[in-house]
């Protein structure tokens, strides 16, 4: 079987490049008026989707440099075993749905974190904020079987939209650069460094106060590092066992939409201090980082789902 040549040291190094350059480019915006605040919700959410989309670009511009096929390539469609695709998603999105639970559990032991799922205070508090904006009433509906709903809602039908938006960064991030690095370090590693270089990209929007607001700024790089690493070990497993970025793409739209539902329908308040709970936090990394270590070392795929080239060992570079 003939095996694709490794991505070039200067295709690597252009599409970081390219990826931070066009990040900061679409943020501009909001550095110039002043910062988050000084802009309207919409913009705010137009600018983010954009700057999501910042990774496509940079890997598009870096398989051109190595004259590389883009659909096999970048993982899009849904690999050679559709139905091993459509399994792994399931699995992936119930994989970061651990990972959420399991920072919450630890962040609970810790004391930075205080489950509430007796009388879901926090979660009434939430729906009768937004649904009192909305000029809406409570629905006549017991929270016990409310809450369910709206975590599993955010789950499928939350995930699958945010996806949409998710899958510009994930065309980068797991469709070229995991297989890219999983070929020259070896997973962990690979995952290690995609989790930093996927954290800071982040810069131009943690820097406002965005995700961290209680912290200072370099410490809102290494806590976002940290959570992007966790979250690497999962999406890149779901690249890695299918050769599609589908599984990653959708799993990204759990995180976004499922993990802070989750997290704040369960808690006994309606805010989330997210430098010190959640997996988001260093109250809720312990758990959360063993269950990474072990999507990278034991569950890792010994080899491409064609049979070819083995992606985990840095020993196989030729």
């Amino acid at each position: 079987m003939k095996v694709a040549r490794a991505a070039s040291v200067k295709s690597l190094v252009v599409f970081v490049a390219l990826s931070y350059a066009l990040a900061w480019l679409v943020a501009a915006p909001l550095w110039v008026a002043g910062g988050i605040q000084a802009v309207s919700g919409p913009v705010f959410t137009a600018i983010g989707i954009l700057m999501m989309y910042t990774p496509t670009v940079a890997a598009l511009v870096a398989c051109k440099l190595d004259r590389k096929p883009l659909r096999s390539t970048l993982g899009l469609g849904f690999g050679h075993h559709a139905g091993r695709t459509v399994l792994t998603v399931i699995l992936v999105v119930l994989a970061v749905a651990l990972v959420a639970l399991a920072g919450l559990l630890t962040s609970a032991l810790l004391g930075t974190y205080t489950f509430d799922i007796v009388h879901l205070n926090g979660a009434r508090q939430i729906l009768e904020q937004q649904l009192a904006a909305a000029g809406q009433p409570m629905p006549d509906i017991p929270l016990h079987l409310l809450v369910p709903i709206i975590i599993a809602q955010s789950f499928t039908v939350g995930t699958l939209i945010s996806s949409l938006a998710a899958l510009g960064e994930e065309i980068g991030w797991r469709g070229y650069l995991t297989p890219a690095l999983a070929e020259r370090l070896g997973a962990p590693l690979a995952t290690l460094a995609i989790g930093v270089i996927w954290g800071c990209w982040h810069a131009p929007l943690l820097l406002l106060g965005c995700n961290y607001p209680t912290i200072p700024g370099w410490q809102r790089l290494v806590w976002m590092s940290v959570f992007c690493t966790i979250v690497a070990a999962v999406l890149g497993w779901g690249r890695a066992r299918t050769n599609s970025v589908i599984p990653a793409a959708i799993g990204h739209g759990a995180v976004n939409a499922g993990m802070a539902t989750l997290a704040l329908m369960l808690g006994s308040s309606p805010t989330l201090d997210t430098a010190n709970a959640t997996v988001m936090g260093w109250a809720g990394w312990p758990l959360a980082l063993i269950i990474a270590g072990v999507f990278v070392t034991v569950l890792w795929p010994k080899a491409s789902p064609e049979g070819g080239r083995v992606l985990s060992t840095p020993q196989d570079v030729t």
